[in-house]
């Protein structure tokens, strides 16, 4: 019964978030798609998901164990860390730590999960500043060393 009322709590959603951007416009925007194109997508997306939330026949759950809820619990925080700090020390050196914390969580080797945060980052970094035109901070404690 629980996944039903969180379905129909999750159409509602869908719907007052679909309707917010609908009636969205920007002002001065001058990309083609528009400033509601993605919320629009999120909502269209919602739309099915809840239907098959509502009418799809779900096994009863078993509780994750006190390790996981640390685990995602510990996920969470670094998260709200990853946003405190990202502008004092930057993107590329916040999302490594991200990577290594989260491959930690998985039980990958360190040296595995610093190379995978390092080429992660470098890649994210170049496609959002080169490729997509974004400003992405570079940290206000390298600033001060150059």
């Amino acid at each position: 019964m629980s996944d039903r009322i969180v379905a129909v709590m999750l159409l509602v959603l869908a719907l007052v978030f679909g309707l917010q951007a609908w009636a969205y416009v920007p002002i001065g925007f001058t990309d083609h798609l528009g400033a509601r194109v993605f919320p629009l997508a999120v909502a269209l997306f919602m739309l099915p998901l809840t239907l098959v939330l509502f009418f799809g026949r779900h096994v009863a759950g078993v509780w994750p164990s006190a390790r996981a809820w640390r685990v995602v619990i510990l996920a969470m925080s670094v998260l709200v860390v990853y946003a405190l700090v990202i502008e004092y020390v930057g993107f590329i050196i916040a999302t490594i730590g991200v990577f290594i914390v989260y491959g930690k969580l998985y039980g990958a080797r360190w040296w595995k999960t610093v190379v995978t945060g390092m080429i992660a980052a470098t890649v994210l970094y170049a496609l959002f500043v080169l490729a997509l035109d974004m400003y992405l901070p570079l940290g206000s404690f390298f600033e001060e060393l150059f």
